[in-house]
């Protein structure tokens, strides 16, 4: 009898981690989407003899190269995946509870960038730029929310969701690193190779892979989609920032794009090239997770029977 109850507690125990009362996702989501978004760039600030502005506030003049809005990309995959705590049987009300979270967190940073805005002008004054820039972050969000959330669809959504997380991973890890450096001014850091972010990403993509399973063997063409679309996040948001940079460039400089049409054509090229497997430095952590993921979905069936309960 004592054998036989040991596996039920530890399952038990496993399950009582997830089982949150939907409402408390409404501020984890927020923290969440807080810090997996912007805990690069509000390290940094803390870090820095003089900050640009007061902590917490999210690094507005660094919003040139992105990180205002790709942040909230990143925020938000991290919240909606956040809805995986809520307990069994409240998958609905816990998308809603990590949506009104991740949309609190967004709306009170907006208004502290506003506020920061008032303060110290940007984008020349230029209203409809600041706009434009609010537009793009509140988009980028809800994208990234909704790639997060689609974990309510059952395992091959969770594997949709945390092939979104990899992206993830590799951006805020090479952001992380970019801090640090900027920061300090350490010479070890700029010894230590930017490719181990990408292979920190992998390590994700082959567990959504393996949570997306081969059976049945319809399931593998979800990893095509999962690999396609976690190759082209990369190059999209690059290409997202220099469209941000044609449009929203302090001082135009002659030769670029001027209008939106323009904009949008030279961004497309920007995400052709970035594209291409001799650019992306990807080929290696994605052929080794393919691999690695393969390797599980064909050493799990043949676990025991116990094991594979208890997983």
């Amino acid at each position: 009898m004592l054998h036989q109850e040991v596996p039920h507690r530890q399952t038990s125990a496993g399950r009582s981690f997830r089982k949150l009362p939907p409402w408390t996702l409404v501020p984890v989501a927020a923290l969440g989407w807080w810090l997996g978004g912007y805990f690069p760039s509000l390290l940094e600030d803390v870090l820095i003899p003089d900050p640009v502005q007061g902590w917490p506030a999210v690094p507005l003049l660094a919003s040139r190269s992105g990180v205002l809005w790709m942040g909230a990309f990143w925020g938000g995959v991290v919240a909606g995946l956040l809805g995986r705590l809520a307990r069994p049987g409240r998958r609905r009300t816990a998308v809603v509870a990590t949506g009104a979270g991740a949309a609190s967190a967004m709306a009170v940073t907006l208004l502290q960038v506003g506020l920061f805005r008032a303060d110290q002008p940007i984008f020349g004054g230029d209203d409809r730029g600041f706009a434009g820039l609010c537009l793009f972050t509140v988009v980028a969000g809800c994208v990234g929310w909704a790639l997060g959330s689609v974990w309510v669809f059952g395992p091959v959504g969770l594997g949709v969701g945390l092939a979104a997380l990899a992206t993830v991973v590799t951006g805020w890890l090479r952001g992380l690193q970019l801090a640090l450096l900027n920061a300090t001014q350490a010479d070890h850091l700029l010894v230590l190779d930017w490719r181990w972010s990408q292979w920190a990403g992998a390590v994700v993509l082959a567990a959504a892979l393996v949570v997306i399973g081969v059976r049945p063997a319809a399931r593998l063409a979800w990893w095509a989609v999962v690999l396609v679309g976690a190759w082209v996040v990369e190059p999209a948001l690059t290409a997202a920032v220099n469209l941000e940079i044609f449009l929203w460039g302090d001082v135009p400089v002659p030769g670029l794009p001027g209008t939106l049409p323009e904009a949008l054509a030279a961004a497309g090229q920007v995400f052709w090239q970035t594209a291409q497997p001799g650019y992306h430095h990807l080929v290696a952590p994605w052929i080794a997770a393919v691999v690695v993921a393969a390797l599980v979905c064909a050493v799990r069936p043949r676990l025991p029977a116990g094991r594979a309960t208890t997983t």
